[in-house]
């Protein structure tokens, strides 16, 4: 059959699949062995046609593997023949085939119990380690980086994994793509090292303590035209200093000017992200408040707080995190005149008589350090 027909046969199949039944059931058809000896074909050189071929054999495969049971099919235990290329592909010195297994595997990662049998897969993970190497700075950021960061994002999920992978020295080998001007890189660049660091208190306190690295996230948090990267950002600072807890990684942030993008989280839609930022600055203004009190006070944390203590749709966890932050700011005697001066003290006063019981509790804490009676 014709090349160009069978690309566009393909390409057409592909347009079918958004729907899960359709992926289920070519996963289940002859199609996948049929990519498979596709890509298994070296591409002649220079040949568009074929070149067209392998990319649409490759894009069919991938979206089969984003459906829940059309992956599970392809999975088949660990022993299907679309997973065991991948293993082969990502080992090849074909680029795109590189792209392709990385992707592969990434999306039977998805799932925890697969994600857990392919880090022990023999050479997978030094591998995927290894083509991340670049030879120069124009390769940092490159389409097989992207497609191996999702896939080792995916295995950083569950916690077994992160141990395994923490000891193969993943932080030092993946930083250098801190130097990449591709946003699509940043951003599961950060989701990878904000998974690897959960729980994990000495890589929190690595990543927290490189002066580089904090100042490429603090410059990350302000990309505009990527909310993903800015969202990742954020959290990654906040992920810093929550896992860490340590004096030497609070001062790092706010050297670096960390401090006004966890101001902008805590103003987020997302109530995680709203937390996350409470709770970064509350450890902040406990463990360093004489370092970061400046820095908290010209970056408008008092209206911050102010706003979100007074607002009716603020969830409960929200407004008691809110006023164990401001019980910790309240020991600067700078911040605490600054609170003085709000509407802070009247809010609270309103919120001893609210009918959460921990609302109630946090409020009166609050009042009782800013030495303002409750009556």
């Amino acid at each position: 059959m014709d090349r160009d027909l069978q690309a566009s046969i393909l390409e057409g199949l592909q347009e079918l699949t958004d729907a899960d039944h359709v992926q289920a059931q070519l996963a289940g058809s002859k199609l996948p062995s049929y990519c498979i000896s596709t890509l298994s074909e070296q591409p002649r050189e220079s040949d568009k046609r074929d070149a067209e071929l392998n990319k649409a054999a490759s894009d069919i495969l991938i979206v089969l593997l984003t459906g829940d049971k059309s992956m599970e099919t392809l999975y088949q235990d660990g022993q299907g023949a679309v997973y065991k290329e991948a293993l082969t592909w990502v080992h090849s010195d074909v680029t795109d085939l590189q792209i392709t297994g990385a992707l592969a595997l990434g999306n039977f990662a998805r799932n925890d119990d697969h994600s857990i049998k392919l880090i022990q897969e023999k050479g997978t993970l030094s591998q995927l380690l290894y083509l991340l190497q670049t030879q120069n700075e124009e390769e940092i950021g490159s389409n097989v980086h992207r497609a191996v960061l999702s896939t080792l994002r995916n295995l950083a999920i569950p916690a077994s994994n992160k141990t395994l992978l923490l000891e193969s020295n993943i932080i030092q080998r993946v930083l250098p793509l801190c130097k990449t001007k591709a946003t699509p890189v940043i951003f599961k660049l950060l989701g990878l090292l904000r998974l690897l660091i959960d729980g994990h208190e000495e890589a929190a306190k690595s990543l927290g303590t490189d002066e580089e690295f904090v100042s490429c996230v603090v410059q990350w948090c302000g990309i505009r035209e990527h909310a993903g990267v800015k969202g990742e950002a954020s959290r990654m600072i906040a992920w810093l200093v929550k896992h860490s807890q340590c004096p030497s990684v609070t001062s790092v942030v706010v050297r670096q000017g960390g401090v006004p993008s966890l101001l902008d989280l805590m103003a987020s839609e997302h109530i995680v992200m709203q937390n996350e930022a409470l709770v970064a600055l509350t450890l902040i203004a406990t463990i360093n408040l004489e370092t970061a009190a400046d820095s908290l006070l010209s970056h408008n944390i008092v209206p911050v707080l102010e706003s979100l203590v007074s607002s009716d749709t603020a969830l409960p966890e929200v407004v008691c995190n809110c006023c164990v932050l401001l019980s910790a700011i309240c020991k600067s005697d700078l911040l605490r005149s600054a609170v003085l001066s709000s509407a802070i003290p009247s809010q609270l006063k309103s919120l001893c008589d609210h009918c959460n019981a921990g609302i109630r509790s946090q409020a009166q804490k609050v009042l009782m350090h800013l030495g303002v009676s409750i009556n």
